[in-house]
C-alpha cells in the first residue's frame, strides 16, 4: 500500500449542497468533493448529472472510466481502486466542461446509521478535551447526510467532508469518531464515515415502502401512520376550537394574560411548598386543575458547561411552559401534537445557556381539567445526565373549580398523536437512504435501538429487514453489519423482574442469525440518562468487530453468548460460546460497580415461584447458579433490566450478552446459522 500523503492541488471548484453544479453541463453527486474517501474497490461507483447524452469521464490518478449520460441526464460509471488504497488524487470530471475535485482519498468507508446515540456528536462526549489535543488526522473524515424526509424516494441529499482536526472534530459523531480512530490506528489507511442517522428515529423508518409491504403488521402500521399524517393539521385544528368553546362555557379557561415569570420567582417564599415529582398534583396538595408554577434548582458540572442538554419530564397532565435560568425553552399548547396524557415533553436547552454552577428549572402547568399533574416514572424526569424526581417546589396562580359532570362527559377529546417524521415508516429512508446508495463502502455500523422499545417481537422481524433492505440497495453482498446492543438506561431495579429495554436487547442479539453480523454489548455503559456520554467504548468495540469480521485481524471481538443451561440438582450450569478462555468478574467505573469476585446479575425461579437474585461461581466457560431460595430451580436470567448491574466478563474484557434461558427462542437466537 502507498503510504498516504497530502499534496497542494488547485481548487477549481467550491461544492456545498446537494450536487457540484457549476458552469457547465457535468456534476457530481455530494459525496464526490473535496476531502471524500472512495472505497477501495474492483467498481466503486461514480455519478452525476450532464446533458442529455453528453460524454462523461472520471480519472482519479491513473484510473479512468468513461459513459455516457442517459435521456434523463443521468451518469453513473465505475473506477477500479482495487489496487490504489491510501492515495490521495484529484478527481477530475470531463464533459462539455471540466471539474477538478482536489484531495480525494481512497480507503475504508463506513455507513453509520441509527438513532441519538449514533448521531450524539463528540461536542458533548466525555474526553473531548483529550481528543482536541490529539494533532488533526487528515485521513480522518466525515460526511454527515443532512436530515431530510420524504414520502417518495429522493436522488438528491445535502453534506460536506471534513478532515479530523481540532476544529471539526466536535461535528463527528462520537461513536463513528472513536470507531473511525480504532481502524485509523490499525489499518493505517484513509477512513471515511458516512453518517445518515438521526435521533429518535424508529428501525421502519430505515426501510422502503415495498419492503414494508411485504410483511402484512409492517404494511398496515405504514399505511395507518401515513394517514393519520395527512389528517393531523386539520384534526388538531378541530381541536383546537372545540377545547375553547368547552373552556367558554364550563368556565375552564386559565386568566389571561396571567403572571410573568418574574412576577412568580418574586413571589414571597411562604407562598412556595414542597412537593415530589412526578406525581399528581392533588396527591401532593394541590389543586387538581388550575395553573401551577414548578421551580428546581440544579447543579451543572464543569462537563456540561457549553454543551445542549436534553430536559425530560416524561408526560404531563396539562399545557406546561418550560424555562431554564430565565430562557424559555419550550411549550406545549391545545395546539401541539399528542398534547395531553400521551405525549412525553422532551426539551433542548441550547448550549450557549448551559454554564457551570447553579441553574433553575421553571414549570408552567396549565391543567383545565381534573387530573393535573406528572404521571410518569421517576427515570422519566431529567436533565442531561442529571436526575430531576424528587423535592421541587410550587405555587398556585390560579385555582379552577372543579369540573361538574357536564363538562367531564363533553369534555373534548384530543386527537392521537401523530409520530414526527424520524418515527413515520420510510420516510428517512427516502430522504437519507436512498439518495447516497450506492457510494461504495466496506460495510455499516448501527446504533439504533431505543425507539423500538415496548416492540420486541416486531423488532425481531423488522431489524433483519432493515438490513437486508441496505445490503440490497448497496449491491455489494453481504457486507458486515456491526450494531451497538442498548446500553442499560434509567433506575437501578430494586429486585429481578420484567424489562422492555432487556426484550429489545434479546431482540437484537437474534439478528446475529443474520449472516455477517455483529453485536457490541454495552450492557455497562449506560447511564440514567438515554444518552451516556461516553461514545468511546461503543466505538472500541464496533471497531474490534470490524478487525475481525471485515479485515480478518486477529482481535478478540464478540461478546460471550448463551450457549446451553443444564440443571444439577438445586443449581443451573450456564454455558457460554466466545469464552474459551474463562470468564471473571471485572468492575465497570460507568456503572458504579466496584472490584469484587462476587457475580451480580443473575436471577433464578423455580417453576411457580418469584425471581430471585442468584449466587454464581465461575467455571471455565460455564457459571454455576443457584440460590438457597429456590429448592428445584427451571429458569436463569441475566441482565435482564433497564439498568442491570452485570459484571461478567470474558478474558478479553468483553461483557457477557444478556439472555434469558425461559424464552424458547434466546437459545436458539444465540447462535450463529
Amino acid at each position: 500500500m502507498v503510504s498516504p500523503s497530502l499534496k497542494p492541488f488547485a481548487i477549481s471548484v467550491v461544492f456545498a449542497g446537494i450536487s457540484t453544479l457549476v458552469h457547465g453541463d457535468v456534476s457530481v453527486s455530494a459525496l464526490f468533493s473535496e476531502h471524500a474517501v472512495l472505497q477501495a474497490s474492483e467498481e466503486t461507483p461514480v455519478w452525476g448529472r450532464a446533458a442529455p447524452g453528453e460524454a462523461v469521464a472520471v480519472s482519479w490518478g491513473e484510473v479512468t472510466a468513461s459513459t455516457q449520460a442517459d435521456e434523463n441526464g443521468e451518469w453513473r460509471l465505475h473506477l477500479d481502486l482495487s489496487r490504489e488504497s491510501g492515495q490521495v488524487h484529484s478527481l477530475i470530471l470531463t464533459g462539455k466542461n471540466r471539474l477538478e475535485i482536489p484531495d480525494v482519498a481512497t480507503g475504508e468507508v463506513w455507513l453509520c446509521g441509527g438513532q441519538s446515540n449514533m448521531q450524539w456528536p463528540m461536542s458533548r462526549t466525555n474526553g473531548l478535551n483529550e481528543e482536541l489535543k490529539r494533532p488533526a488526522d487528515p485521513y480522518l473524515r466525515y460526511f454527515r447526510v443532512r436530515t431530510r424526509s420524504s414520502e417518495t424516494p429522493l436522488d438528491d441529499y445535502e453534506g460536506e467532508w471534513v478532515i479530523a482536526s481540532p476544529e471539526n472534530i466536535g461535528r463527528f459523531s462520537g461513536v463513528a469518531y472513536h470507531f473511525g480512530k480504532e481502524l485509523r490506528q490499525a489499518l493505517h489507511m484513509p477512513i471515511g464515515l458516512v453518517d445518515t442517522s438521526i435521533g429518535g428515529s424508529a428501525a421502519e423508518t430505515w426501510v422502503s415502502a415495498e419492503t414494508l409491504a411485504t410483511d402484512p403488521d409492517l404494511k398496515e402500521n405504514m399505511e395507518t401512520e401515513l394517514r393519520d399524517r395527512t389528517q393531523a393539521p386539520l384534526m388538531r385544528s378541530r381541536y383546537f376550537q372545540d377545547f375553547n368553546r368547552w373552556c367558554e362555557q364550563y368556565d375552564r379557561a386559565a386568566p389571561t394574560p396571567g403572571m410573568s415569570l418574574d412576577q412568580v420567582l418574586s413571589t414571597e417564599s411562604e407562598s412556595w411548598q414542597t412537593v415530589r415529582l412526578p406525581g399528581l398534583f392533588n396527591e401532593e396538595g394541590l389543586p387538581v386543575s388550575g395553573v401551577i408554577w414548578l421551580k428546581k434548582s440544579v447543579t451543572i458540572s464543569p462537563d456540561m458547561e457549553g454543551r445542549a442538554l436534553s430536559l425530560q419530564f416524561g408526560p404531563i397532565n396539562g399545557y406546561d411552559t418550560v424555562y431554564y435560568n430565565g430562557h424559555k425553552v419550550g411549550e406545549t399548547t391545545p395546539r401541539s401534537n399528542g398534547a395531553w396524557t400521551a405525549y412525553r415533553r422532551s426539551y433542548r436547552v441550547q448550549s450557549d445557556w448551559v454554564q457551570a454552577g447553579p441553574a433553575e428549572i421553571v414549570i408552567r402547568v396549565y391543567s383545565p381539567f381534573d387530573n393535573g399533574g406528572f404521571p410518569g416514572e421517576p427515570h422519566q424526569l431529567f436533565i442531561g445526565p442529571e436526575k430531576l424526581s424528587g423535592e421541587w417546589e410550587a405555587t398556585v396562580e390560579y385555582n379552577l373549580p372543579p369540573m361538574t359532570e357536564e363538562a367531564r362527559r363533553n369534555c373534548p377529546q384530543p386527537p392521537p398523536e401523530v409520530d414526527p417524521d424520524i418515527k413515520i415508516p420510510t420516510l428517512l429512508y427516502n430522504g437519507m437512504v436512498h439518495p447516497i446508495s450506492p457510494y461504495a463502502i466496506a460495510g455499516v455500523i448501527w446504533y439504533q435501538g431505543e425507539a423500538n422499545v415496548g416492540h420486541a417481537g416486531l423488532y425481531r422481524r423488522l431489524f433483519p429487514m432493515v438490513i437486508r433492505e441496505w445490503r440490497t440497495r448497496w449491491g455489494q453482498g453481504d457486507f458486515p453489519f456491526l450494531y451497538c446492543q442498548l446500553a442499560n438506561y434509567g433506575e437501578k431495579s430494586e429486585s429481578p423482574g420484567e424489562s422492555k429495554w432487556a426484550e429489545l436487547r434479546e431482540a437484537q442479539t437474534m439478528t446475529l442469525s443474520v449472516p455477517n453480523t455483529g453485536q457490541a454489548v454495552l450492557i455497562e455503559s449506560g447511564a440514567v440518562d438515554v444518552h451516556p456520554l461516553d461514545k468511546q467504548t461503543p466505538g472500541h468495540r464496533l471497531g474490534l468487530l470490524a478487525l475481525d469480521k471485515a479485515y480478518s485481524r486477529d482481535v478478540a471481538s464478540e461478546s460471550p453468548l448463551y450457549e446451553s443451561m443444564r440443571i444439577e440438582g438445586n443449581a443451573i450450569r450456564i454455558t457460554f460460546s466466545n469464552a474459551k478462555d474463562g470468564l471473571k468478574a471485572q468492575s465497570s467505573p460507568q456503572n458504579g460497580s466496584e472490584n469484587s469476585d462476587e457475580i451480580t446479575g443473575f436471577a433464578i425461579r423455580g417453576s411457580d415461584g418469584p425471581w430471585v437474585r442468584a449466587t454464581v461461581k465461575i467455571e471455565g466457560s460455564s457459571v454455576h447458579v443457584f440460590s438457597p431460595q429456590v429448592e428445584h430451580p427451571v429458569a436463569v436470567r441475566y441482565g435482564w433490566a433497564n439498568n442491570p448491574d452485570c459484571n461478567l466478563y470474558n478474558m478479553a474484557g468483553l461483557p457477557v450478552t444478556p439472555f434469558r434461558t425461559d424464552f424458547p427462542a434466546s437459545r436458539d437466537s444465540s447462535q450463529r446459522p
